[in-house]
Formats: structure tokens, sequence, C-alpha cells
């Protein structure tokens, strides 16, 4: 990343020999652009700028990028479900293996700019450079916390996305990670294929999926001790209901984290509070205990 003065920023990427991607921003308003070196020389091969909206979801949420959707206006124009149409995004590149053809591949990272809020939308998308200018594979939207501790990665033969979502049987209070989860992309020697979402492993994602397993009848003794599933499912049936899944409410912190294997902590919702006591058995979180009480104790002051 290089500071060019006047708040302007710039991040060059080696996508291949000879091809870089440049990536500039200033505040949460950016441009990305690829240059080709030829004899010494450098000339610009393809600007985001200048992408235009074509008929389909996939050329309209590209088409972002571009000075027109930049425009402030943009997004009077278009319902709330289209907004992401719109820019302006600011990002980054990053390069992937090549395709069975041997031709390099990279990916574009975007965020949406934002008036307010820790909570950002943001846009993926996958490019293989053809020889003479770079050709969309994929590209998603997604929502990822601005201080989540991981980001989008690489692993394997997975292009990996940490991506903020909402769990199924409750909510967490104020700006926080949320639910965490990765989005998972394949990369196939021709394309992408999207896996889907996995849920990152953790105390509250355990406490989560023992009250919908039980709501939905599904077998939950591999993660909570019996007592704990029996316990559960008198809950749920006290408990109001959304689509068929219990809505505990929305959950206070401070939110129980491993300290060694044990995770131990009281979680108020609305009327009772629920001690709960979270073990790792073979590395995997198991809900060891729950018991009901009418308030949680006021946490401890800070020394």
């Amino acid at each position: 990343m290089f500071d060019l003065g006047a708040n302007l920023q710039c991040n060059a990427t080696l996508l291949a020999r000879g091809l870089y991607g440049i990536a500039i921003q200033k505040g949460e308003v950016g441009n990305v652009f690829v240059i080709a070196e030829n004899h010494k020389h450098h000339r610009l091969v393809w600007n985001a700028k200048d992408l235009k909206p074509g008929t389909t979801r996939n050329s309209k949420l590209l088409a972002a990028w571009s000075a027109l959707a930049a425009n402030g206006q943009c997004r009077n124009k278009l319902k709330d479900e289209d907004w992401l149409n719109c820019g302006p995004l600011y990002g980054r590149f990053g390069i992937l293996p090549d395709d069975d053809k041997g031709r390099r591949r990279f990916f574009l990272d975007g965020s949406y700019a934002e008036v307010a809020g820790l909570s950002v939308a943001a846009q993926l998308s996958v490019w293989v450079w053809d020889g003479a200018e770079p050709r969309p594979e994929f590209v998603g939207t997604y929502s990822y916390y601005i201080d989540q501790p991981v980001g989008t990665r690489l692993e394997g033969e997975l292009l990996r996305v940490r991506v903020r979502a909402q769990y199924r049987t409750f909510s967490t209070c104020c700006d926080d990670e949320g639910r965490p989860m990765d989005w998972n992309l394949k990369l196939t020697p021709t394309g992408v294929e999207d896996l889907g979402y996995s849920p990152v492993p953790s105390p509250l994602e355990i406490v989560d999926e023992v009250f919908y397993r039980t709501a939905k009848g599904i077998p939950a003794d591999d993660i909570a001790a019996p007592q704990v599933v029996a316990q559960a499912r008198s809950l749920v049936r006290r408990m109001p209901k959304e689509n068929g899944v219990p809505a505990m409410g929305v959950l206070m912190p401070p939110y129980p984290n491993f300290v060694g294997d044990v995770a131990e902590v009281c979680v108020d919702l609305e009327g009772y509070g629920l001690a709960l006591s979270i073990a790792r058995v073979n590395g995997k979180p198991y809900l060891a205990t729950m018991r009901q009480r009418t308030h949680c104790p006021a946490p401890r002051a800070q020394k």
C-alpha cells in the first residue's frame, strides 16, 4: 500500500508476469484497473470505472464499480433490493491458481461505501486473464463485520470469505460479529463452484445448534448432554416461534469464550437467564450443562 498524499492510497498486486492490478482509494471511494508491461512501458488494459451494466444480475453488480454507478443519485433510481448495483466501492486484488488452460486467475474483493455502522456490504468477483483482458467467472455479494479477525483468504482449492450472518434462534446485541460464517468457493480447473456457507465453531454456535435441532426434532445427543437436550425441549415448547424456529430473544454480552477447554457464561434472555457450561470434546464444542435462572448476576467490574 502506497500513500500518494491527500489521503489517496494505492495498492499494486502482481497478477502475472508483466501484469499488475492497481487499486486506488480515498476514504471509502476507490477504483481498480489493470496495466500490462510492454517493452519497459506500461499501458492500461482494463479499467473498472468504464464498466457498463448489462442485462444479467452479474453484469449489473460488476458495474457498481463504474464511475456512473458511483454517482450519488444512483440509488435514488433503484429499489432497495437493487442498491448493490450502485457504488462507490473500494477494494483489493488477490492472486489465485491458474485454470486448466494455464491462464492466470485473480479475485477482486470490494467494500461498498457506508455512511455509518460496523457492518459493511461487500462484493467478491473472480476473474481470468484471457491474454487481452480480464473476464469474470463469478460475482457475489456478502456482509462482513469491520473488526472481524479474518477476511478473504485462499486455503488450498477453497477461496474462503468471512461473512457476518445471524443466528437462527437468537440475535446478539449491538455492533458485533453476529454469527460468523465462512463462504466457501471451490476453484475448479474450469471455473468456480459455490459451496455455500459453513458456520465458524464457537460457543454461541453450539447453543444455537442445540435449540435449532430441538425445535426441528433433530437429534442433538452428539453436541449436548442428555439433561441439556431435555431442558432445551422444555424451553422450546414455551418459546414464541418464527417459521417454526424458537425466538429466544437478544443475547446480551458478555458472550462465552473458551478458557482452555471450557467456556462458562450466563446469558440474559427476555425474562430469564441461562447459565451455560460448554466444553471441548474431541476438539468440538459440547454443551455440558444448562441451568435456568431468574436473571444473570451483574458482570464483575474490571480491576
